[in-house]
């Protein structure tokens, strides 16, 4: 039992720790594809952030407590909106881009709310992971709503693009925490879980 238990353990921390990287590494790009075509690959790290949610709602189904019905609703929620924003994105004109940031900006709120809690939940108080992930979301909204931050002659598209790019960077933060911080099954045996042996007579 002790076995089957870790290695589904070391199998989610290998499927978390690969997604982490590969949220980081995308973020890196599409932070830097966003100055040059802000509408293509905003929508490209909104579908990122959508599987990402989509990801921790499929982790969700596996936990036996009895609120994990409403996380899994929050984190379905999360990644239908994060999907909407990649399919707005695509098509931006400049009258709806402060409603696009007000959308981004309460994806971003409600996804670091539901990594504090899924942290607390699964990990147990505070770890680096979750520091930089709550650190990185501020950061994210302070981008797309500060077209000051950029370079010269940044777009408020650009803004957005770059700010779901942090979002997802901190994404990417919170597996690798998470895979690092996993905990693991105890070894030591409880009274339920020791066999019980029938007493022979001896002769």
């Amino acid at each position: 039992m002790v076995c089957s238990s870790n290695n589904a353990v070391a199998g989610s921390r290998a499927i978390k720790a690969h997604v982490g990287a590969l949220a980081l590494l995308a973020a890196l790009a599409a932070g830097a594809g966003a100055t040059m075509a802000a509408s293509l690959f905003g929508s490209l790290t909104a579908l990122a952030l959508g599987a990402s949610a989509a990801l921790a709602a499929s982790f969700e189904l596996v936990e036996t407590d009895r609120h994990r019905r409403w996380r899994i609703a929050l984190w379905s929620m999360l990644m239908a909106g994060w999907f909407s924003l990649a399919a707005l994105l695509l098509d931006l004109p400049l009258i709806h881009l402060t409603g696009v940031r007000l959308w981004s900006s309460v994806l971003v709120v409600v996804g670091a709310a539901l990594r504090a809690q899924r942290y607390q939940t699964h990990c147990g108080g505070t770890t680096p992971g979750l520091v930089m992930a709550l650190a990185l979301a501020l950061c994210a909204l302070a981008i797309i709503w500060g077209t000051g931050l950029l370079p010269l002659g940044g777009t408020a598209a650009a803004a957005i693009s770059i700010g779901c790019a942090v979002e997802l960077f901190g994404s990417g933060t919170f597996w690798l925490g998470e895979a690092s911080a996993a905990r693991w099954p105890t070894l030591n045996p409880t009274p339920g879980s020791l066999p019980v042996r029938a007493a022979i007579p001896l002769a």
